[in-house]
């Protein structure tokens, strides 16, 4: 994605407070780089020591030690998922899904979306049938049968 919807009141959510309220500065500019990496792949993002040192980079400041427990303290806190996080390493959640999904809906055709852990049923991509495919109305059938032509 080239951009992501980013709520005005982020430094106001409890999560980002106790980042906050803990690490500073430097713990909400970490969370923000995260979005954009994630955001940038799609929905999810692998952590590694690429991406550690990507993130590194652009943070001057901030150690691989201090960095390790801001993500640790971000999955602790629930702003990523604690279960993939601790199962697989990856770094999402129910919000960047959803912000996601509303951004995506906009798109055509389907796609393989691992790690999801939001309920899309309903959601286009997630659709066996294509909006051509799909019936639109069975209003004009009751018709036929009630006022044969």
């Amino acid at each position: 994605m080239d951009y992501f919807p980013f709520d005005v009141d982020f430094f106001e959510d409890e999560k980002i407070a106790a980042i906050s309220g803990e690490f500073g500065l430097k713990g909400e500019i970490v969370a923000v780089k995260l979005l954009c990496a994630i955001y940038r792949n799609g929905y999810f993002i692998l952590w590694s020591d690429m991406l550690r040192l990507k993130i590194l980079r652009d943070l001057p400041g901030v150690s691989p030690d201090l960095l390790d427990k801001i993500v640790n303290r971000l999955v602790r806190w629930e702003f990523f998922d604690k279960a993939l996080f601790d199962s697989v390493g990856v770094l999402t959640s129910r919000g960047i899904q959803k912000r996601y999904l509303s951004v995506a809906r906009r798109r055509t055709g389907t796609e393989e979306m691992p790690y999801l852990v939001v309920d899309v049923d309903g959601n286009p991509l997630q659709s066996e049938l294509l909006s051509t495919e799909t019936p639109q109305s069975k209003v004009n059938e009751r018709k036929k049968e009630i006022f044969p032509l």
